[in-house]
């Protein structure tokens, strides 16, 4: 058994197939309908609506933050898009640019106040999730939209056997991040670390790269008290 191999098998992401594998199995074997082409399906598109989210999450992580604002960002970028087809009948075209517009914005603001105020992302992103959720139910009054396009809802619902269309968007985006260079993102941190420790303000300190394809990212280290500063270093750890 080679190297790769062995590592493969000791990793996390191995655990978690076989629990998920063995989940599937036992659900098979005792509920008739769950292999039916629809359920799996069903199934399908939930994975792949979780998996946008885990990839944003993704990202963040990787710097060491934490953003609690996704689902509302989600959320109020959504009910944007509706609100511009429902109550303005936007082209479709529009609809989309201003959407991933919003998305980004409410991204930017969650960065901007978490650098600027040095507050740690948590309690940042636990805020902005709770504005954006009041925005959200501002807007709507808690109603949903009718005026959805057709197009939308079609492609929305769209499928070939168990494969959801909406999952293509999921590929595309975990294509762009294979060809993302995490260093980009995690090498700031290195250097941070390695700053901190020149300085003396922390006891021990490891730091693992296994960046290629983003593949593994660890960072370690244990703080301790100096001239009154408690400082505590990110722990990150990304698949």
């Amino acid at each position: 058994m080679n190297g790769s191999l062995k590592s493969a098998l000791r990793s996390e992401a191995f655990v978690l197939f076989i629990v998920v594998l063995l989940g599937l199995t036992t659900l098979s074997i005792f509920t008739s309908q769950f292999l039916v082409v629809f359920n799996i399906y069903v199934l399908l598109y939930n994975i792949a609506l979780a998996a946008i989210v885990a990839y944003a999450q993704m990202v963040v992580v990787a710097t060491g933050g934490l953003n609690l604002a996704l689902g509302a960002t989600g959320a109020l970028s959504g009910v944007i898009m509706g609100m511009l087809m429902e109550w303005y009948g936007m082209p479709l075209p529009v609809v989309i640019v201003a959407g991933l517009a919003a998305g980004a914005l409410m991204g930017w603001i969650n960065g901007f106040l978490t650098v600027k105020t040095g507050i740690n992302p948590f309690i940042i992103t636990l805020a902005t999730a709770s504005a954006y959720t009041g925005t959200t139910m501002a807007i709507t009054n808690a109603n949903p939209f009718y005026g959805i396009y057709d197009s939308v809802l079609s492609w929305a619902q769209a499928r070939t056997g168990i494969f959801p269309w909406p999952a293509v968007v999921t590929i595309a985006v975990a294509l762009l991040l294979e060809r993302i260079d995490l260093e980009a993102f995690v090498l700031p941190v290195a250097h941070c670390v390695a700053d901190i420790v020149a300085a003396g303000l922390v006891d021990f300190v490891e730091v693992l790269f296994k960046v290629g394809n983003l593949k593994q990212v660890v960072v370690f280290a244990s703080a301790k008290q100096k001239d009154g500063l408690a400082l505590i270093l990110p722990v990150t750890h990304v698949f």
